[in-house]
């Protein structure tokens, strides 16, 4: 299945927060990316390669300083990280829950793609949802959405996989997406992004696809 570059989820590229019941805009982009640069970027024990792209700790193994959340991760909302024996793959996922319509919930992580390199990207989660409704708009609901940026970090392409809705157990899912030729970065989503109920992800897996 090819999931073509779309405006499908484009009004999840600005991220908002509730705070004392107002919705407040979150810089995204200018803060994400700055691990993958400067002095940050140097101490990485794994580099990132543009040419072959991939998710660090898609599996949840890995935790924080906290020991609450996963590493890797960034701007987690409403996100629980599960330790028990029916993870998929290992010990751990996360869940993501929410009762309000419209509120941020969510995980995100940067990486470098080239897509001068790269034409295709297959991606591939565990996902289960339990009593998944749409929030405030009737698109408002969850998937794992790839977001492209060129070498000014502007907006080049989006491509997701789902969206999913209603009660349904574990299962492997994969899609194979398009990578924009202007493409030098991206932004991986997973999370319920403005939609109730409940979603949970494990051994989540991205990697240039190179078939034929």
């Amino acid at each position: 299945m090819v999931i073509p570059v779309g405006e499908r989820y484009q009004q999840n590229l600005y991220l908002f927060q509730k705070i004392d019941g107002k919705l407040v805009r979150e810089a995204l982009r200018s803060t994400l990316f700055v691990p993958m640069t400067g002095e940050a970027e140097e101490r990485r024990q794994v580099q990132p390669d543009p040419a072959n792209p991939s998710i660090r700790n898609g599996d949840f193994e890995e935790v924080g300083a906290d020991a609450e959340s996963p590493a890797g991760w960034h701007y987690q909302r409403q996100l629980k990280l599960i330790t028990d024996g029916d993870a998929p793959s290992g010990k751990n996922y996360v869940t993501f829950t929410n009762s309000e319509p419209g509120r941020g919930c969510r995980a995100l992580q940067g990486f470098g793609v080239d897509g001068r390199e790269v034409e295709r990207l297959r991606l591939t989660v565990n996902v289960r949802g339990q009593e998944i409704r749409p929030g405030i708009f009737g698109r408002d609901l969850p998937a794992a959405v790839v977001t492209f940026y060129d070498e000014n970090r502007a907006t080049v392409g989006e491509a997701f996989m789902g969206p999913w809705r209603g009660t349904f157990p574990w299962q492997r899912q994969s899609a194979t997406l398009d990578v924009p030729l202007r493409a030098r970065e991206a932004i991986l989503r997973i999370g319920l992004l403005g939609a109730v109920g409940e979603i949970s992800f494990d051994a989540i897996q991205l990697e240039a696809d190179r078939g034929n």
